[in-house]
């Protein structure tokens, strides 16, 4: 399978300046083969160009010459969250001046045979990184500072999984309770019971409307530590050897 690394970039000022694209395309020894590297100016997209649509661009740019020389089997790397969760499905497209270059991009990514995504850092992009510099009247995207126009901004809506019905493990009895296999997949079912309670009542909480971000995201921290600290189940019980651990739950309970 062939590798193709790519990134964008947008400046001096995100929205509205010039796109920087860069890719890097390897053979399965992870020699580069081919690279993009291509500026374009903001009148090239009437001026309505940001950072996301630049890795847009870089993005189809690439999957473009690979469809071109035949190849149908790829793994994409990049350092945009945004690009690479939206092209596994993750993401929404909804609304923002990158909209156009996605759905053309996902109408290339169809034809593939076998694509797969993956996002990374960006000191782990390095050379698609290079490859997308813009130069443009004395500015360098490496080594100047980047001007952003804060009453612009790109909407993502983030797709919720759809709930999946958490299949029921009965507690291993007899000779199961001493089988490593069937206390492990029943230790596994409890903690989904307890992650499916915790979401609902997360949920429950975001509904309501009234309750700040950081009083739920430190509900969720709260949650995790309790979750992360329940004894596990074995044959002879709780795990823990502390009687009252054993009768008493941390306060707020399990969940």
């Amino acid at each position: 399978m062939y590798t193709m690394y790519f990134d964008g970039a947008c400046g001096p000022t995100n929205p509205g300046g010039y796109i920087g694209c860069g890719v890097a395309i390897k053979d399965k020894d992870n020699n580069t083969i081919y690279t993009i590297s291509k500026q374009f100016p903001p009148q090239r997209f009437s001026g309505q160009t940001s950072n996301n649509l630049a890795e847009y661009t870089a993005l189809f740019l690439g999957l473009q010459w690979c469809l071109n020389h035949k190849i149908t089997e790829l793994h994409v790397i990049g350092d945009s969250k945004l690009v690479i969760m939206q092209m596994k499905g993750c993401f929404k497209i909804k609304k923002g001046t990158y909209v156009k270059a996605a759905l053309e991009t996902i109408k290339l990514r169809d034809n593939f045979k076998k694509i797969t995504f993956e996002h990374v850092k960006r000191e782990l992009n390095t050379e698609a990184d290079e490859l997308s510099a813009i130069v443009i009247d004395g500015y360098n995207s490496k080594t100047d500072k980047l001007s952003y126009i804060s009453h612009k901004k790109e909407t993502v809506i983030i797709q919720k999984p759809q709930n999946q019905k958490i299949k029921k493990i009965p507690k291993p009895t007899g000779k199961a309770a001493f089988n490593p296999e069937k206390l492990a997949e029943y230790d596994r079912y409890l903690k989904e019971l307890m992650n499916e309670a915790h979401e609902k009542r997360l949920e429950k909480l975001r509904n309501e409307g009234n309750i700040p971000n950081k009083t739920i995201k430190t509900i969720e921290q709260e949650g995790k530590k309790r979750r992360e600290s329940k004894p596990k189940f074995n044959s002879f019980g709780l795990s823990s050897n502390n009687r009252s651990s054993k009768k008493n739950p941390p306060r707020g309970g399990w969940v």
